[in-house]
């Protein structure tokens, strides 16, 4: 949906909502007032109204989760404002992965995105972003998904960059008995069980699932100007345990604990044409995440919190392309170089401690503070050069405050110092203040700086390419280097520095329309050079002289800037008890310098994007959604490819069920039901109408 049907939409939507309003005296009647005003915790750490919370925030609770017919996590965040979302975003490098990206600069593996579950960030150090399908959490654990559109550097640290995506899940309390849940269709088979309980003052909970996800099952047309096109080698078989328990130890002390374990084959890398040399071939790549987190907190009254946490993640891959790997033909004297010619596998862990208190200080200031110590390991032979692992620390120290000055303003300083291995110290402040000048209407005023620090594979790459045995015309010995790929030493911190103007208008508690407006400026960009050989740049290399420049490769590269100017609506409208309305719409334009020349940060991020999603109760327990995503052309950074725009309707039809034993739900849904095929970050990743079925079950 372009500029023009969008603002169409919003002035209907807003004269329907007024006119509504005038009728019921105002929009917020007595019982609204005295209603339990929704809260979110992520945007500055501090429990608060939207309508106080210091950054633009976006709330998909479960709800429109179930409204929405989502096959996964991912699916889910396509209805937030100026989010990308693309499918199998990696041929092979890793595992195929979304990626999800706010504002643009989107590449393979969304590393400038901070994604937490129950507070723990989830971003593997192996490439500084999220492995979404290795998330032990299902669709139905969710709660809510808080989402800050905007640079959060001040509240959650470096990774925080152009947002947080919170993902809160139920607690263990509120998911007593068992649970079953089955979908099955053209993506794939997905499938969970769970059993909660409860011993004393222990309340748990245990889920097992299984997801066999088809990936992309499209093969597109052949595009002119391109090489034969095959289908995307893309499946995923994951397996999954997690626990959640919760004890109370006294009236001010509990305790929680979370452990997780997902197992996975991943198919990976590509085909190319017969008789031509690939060292990504198609294979299946093994992964393996698991983590630990625990948690204690007092609560000694509403303002008054004192917790400590402490959590371990680690993630290992195993691949093997020795096998089916294959030289260029015109290099055939030549053995498989390594460390192709041999089983790879990498590993990353992830050690942090956090302490955070909270209190009043006054009766019109509220205080957070703390600080935390993280360590990073990881071990990458292909891409570190090396099995040893390689080491990355960081510390920090945060603090927001929140001082309501007089009864209808509201403000919020936060400022967050890190010190960490690459880039020494750094600030990331944050100041906003939020003003209700009419009952249940809010404007908000913010400037932020937020920074984004590169990880071990960015600033240690080290690949090195050599031929065992060398051949004997080269007289080098029995090992002789090829090529190498590094990094230019030192990459700076990237830093974003934004400003920002929001209104909010609360119309009653189950609705409100957000605007935002803002205008970043990005600079120290970290950009990748994919650099791939050829036959000439191998044999050049070879002949080389000793000590040359011959065959040696930049991969990570800073320097690049960018500006963001964007507007953002979104609405979300409960008309009567039975009809549920979601919209948003974006506008964002990106100005920027690449440093290498690769990049085009202009079409990085799709100038307009809309999602509607309307679902009506239709009575005798049923409800029928239906959803529209519209999406500009886009080209996505790094070795993403150049797409043009699209728009898809999705449906879901539910029927709710209930006896004396069973509760539950079944349903169809239907994804881009008109079957007007679209790309995803590659031209490969095609898809079409895609069908179907699920079932959950309570008892």
């Amino acid at each position: 949906m372009h500029k023009s049907g969008a603002l169409s939409l919003l002035v209907l939507a807003l004269s329907s909502l007024a006119h509504g309003a005038e009728g019921d005296g105002g929009g917020l009647s007595e019982e609204d007032l005295l209603a339990d005003v929704p809260t979110v915790l992520t945007a500055s750490r501090l429990e608060q109204p939207v309508s106080e919370a210091p950054a633009a925030m976006t709330v998909i609770d479960r709800q429109m989760i179930r409204d929405s017919g989502a096959w996964d996590i991912t699916d889910v965040l396509r209805l937030v404002p100026g989010m990308y979302v693309g499918n199998s975003a990696d041929k092979g490098a890793f595992v195929p992965n979304a990626t999800v990206s706010y504002h643009g600069l989107a590449d393979s593996y969304s590393r400038r995105m901070q994604v937490l579950v129950d507070g723990r960030s989830i971003y593997t150090p192996l490439f500084g972003g999220p492995i979404w399908s290795a998330l032990p959490v299902t669709l139905d654990e969710i709660e809510r998904i808080e989402v800050v559109r905007g640079p959060a550097s001040a509240a959650y640290g470096a990774n925080s960059f152009l947002g947080v995506i919170n993902i809160i899940t139920r607690s263990a309390t509120d998911t007593q008995g068992q649970h079953v849940s089955l979908a099955g269709g053209t993506p794939g088979l997905t499938g969970s069980y769970r059993y909660g309980g409860r011993q004393g003052d222990l309340d748990y909970r245990i889920t097992l699932g299984y997801v066999k996800d088809k990936g992309v099952t499209d093969t597109p047309d052949q595009d002119p100007g391109r090489s034969t096109v095959y289908p995307r080698h893309d499946d995923k078989y994951i397996n999954t345990l997690a626990f959640r328990g919760e004890y109370q130890i006294n009236d001010l002390d509990s305790l929680e604990a979370q452990l997780g374990l997902s197992v996975g084959q991943y198919q990976a890398g590509v085909r190319e044409d017969p008789g031509s040399g690939n060292l990504n071939p198609e294979r299946e790549n093994r992964l393996q995440s698991q983590y630990a987190m625990l948690k204690w907190q007092r609560s000694d009254g509403p303002d008054r919190q004192l917790s400590l946490r402490f959590y371990h993640n680690r993630d290992s891959l195993d691949m093997d392309v020795s096998k089916t790997a294959s030289m260029d033909p015109g290099l055939s004297m030549l053995p498989l170089p390594a460390p192709y010619n041999a089983p790879l596998s990498s590993w990353a862990e992830r050690d942090d401690f956090e302490l955070q208190h909270t209190f009043a200080p006054t009766e019109n200031t509220r205080l957070v503070w703390g600080g935390g110590f993280r360590l990073d390991r990881v071990s990458d032979r292909l891409y570190l050069g090396t099995s040893d692992s390689r080491n990355y620390h960081q510390s920090d120290l945060f603090a927001n405050l929140e001082w309501r000055p007089w009864h209808d303003l509201v403000m919020n300083g936060g400022l967050m110092v890190e010190n960490n291995s690459y880039n020494g110290t750094h600030a990331s402040p944050r100041l906003a203040a939020n003003y209700r000048f009419l009952p249940g209407q809010t404007v908000r005023l913010g400037l932020s700086k937020a920074t984004h620090s590169p990880v071990i594979l960015e600033e240690a790459v080290h690949s090195q390419i050599d031929f065992t045995p060398c051949p004997s015309f080269l007289h080098r010995g029995n090992t002789c280097s090829a090529l190498s790929f590094g990094t230019t030493q030192g990459l700076d911190s990237e830093n974003i520095y934004s400003r920002e103007i929001g209104y909010l208008w609360e119309i009653n508690t189950r609705s409100s329309l957000d605007l935002k407006y803002s205008l970043d400026h990005l600079d120290h960009l970290i950009e990748t050079t994919r650099y791939l050989p050829s036959s000439v740049d191998y044999i050049n290399a070879l002949f080389a002289r000793p000590g040359s420049d011959a065959g040696k490769a930049v991969t990570f590269v800073g320097g690049g800037e960018a500006d963001v100017r964007s507007l953002e609506a979104q609405l979300k409208w409960y008309w009567g008890e039975k009809t549920r309305i979601y919209w948003s719409w974006a506008y964002t334009k990106v100005n920027g310098q690449s440093v290498t020349g690769n990049f085009n940060y202009g079409e990085s991020t799709p100038r307009h994007t809309s999602n509607l999603l309307v679902a009506q109760d239709l009575g005798t327990d049923w409800t029928l959604s239906l959803s529209r995503y519209d999406m500009d052309r886009v080209r996505p950074l790094s070795d993403g490819d150049a797409l043009p725009g699209y728009f898809r309707w999705d449906g879901k039809l539910a029927k709710r069920f209930r006896d004396t034993v069973f509760r539950g739900e079944v349903a169809l849904t239907i994804q881009n039901m008109g079957n007007r095929a679209y790309q995803e970050f590659f031209y490969e990743n095609q898809y079409s109408r895609r069908a179907f079925l699920s079932l959950t079950l309570d008892f």
